[in-house]
């Protein structure tokens, strides 16, 4: 998996035209970016903007769809939730500034799929400079990456008041939590942009390649 770095630039909330489109003002943005899909585990994730529909400061933005969206919706307005904002998927062209528009980015994979598959948002989510709020096993791929690269944090599913105060850790203390996305970039840089991952799989095509 990769990114491209070249493509999805960190851009300062300030300079992010997005966050004036959607009238996000100064609130700290926690986004998740693409599939909504049946491997995602969204429990904790509700429970957690439940926990946090008090704070007019905090806005979550789903950007995106999938075979969850429904439910998220529909959710929301049942607890008649303020402090959320849904979007469809954005062209293309204006991913960086979708990515960058947020502060923190969500990610999340139910548990029984952990070693089977990696979400493929967080190399964009380590492109864009953003803190990741990763849901799911703290030895599993990204939870382990997260770790390692010191870019956010990692809950395991169920624990919502953990994912609650994390966010209000980083909505409260904004220079560590740009601290932490500026350690994913200069990771991504190095491991996981483009052009070295698909060096990589050249070395490792060309090493069991037949000549």
């Amino acid at each position: 998996n990769w990114s491209d770095g070249s493509f999805i630039k960190p851009v300062p909330r300030e300079e992010n035209h997005l966050r004036r489109e959607w009238s996000l003002g100064d609130k700290f943005v926690v986004a998740y970016s693409g599939n909504m899909g049946r491997a995602h585990e969204f429990e904790t994730i509700l429970e957690a903007v439940s926990l946090l529909k008090d704070r007019t400061d905090i806005l979550f933005l789903f950007i995106g769809d999938g075979k969850q969206r429904e439910l998220v919706e529909t959710w929301s307005k049942q607890k008649n939730i303020r402090n959320i904002l849904f979007k469809p998927y954005q062209p293309y062209e204006r991913l960086g500034q979708s990515l960058t528009a947020a502060d923190s980015h969500l990610v999340c994979l139910k548990q029984e799929l952990e070693g089977l598959i990696v979400p493929s948002k967080f190399y964009g989510v380590l492109a864009a400079a953003r803190p990741v709020l990763n849901i799911g096993s703290q030895n599993g791929e990204v939870g382990s990456w997260v770790r390692r690269i010191e870019c956010g944090y990692t809950v395991n599913p169920g624990r919502a008041e953990e994912l609650t105060r994390l966010i209000i850790g980083l909505a409260d203390h904004r220079e560590e939590a740009s601290r932490m996305g500026e350690r994913g970039r200069a990771y991504f840089d190095q491991h996981f942009d483009r052009p070295v991952a698909l060096n990589a799989w050249h070395e490792a095509l060309k090493a069991v390649a037949i000549v």
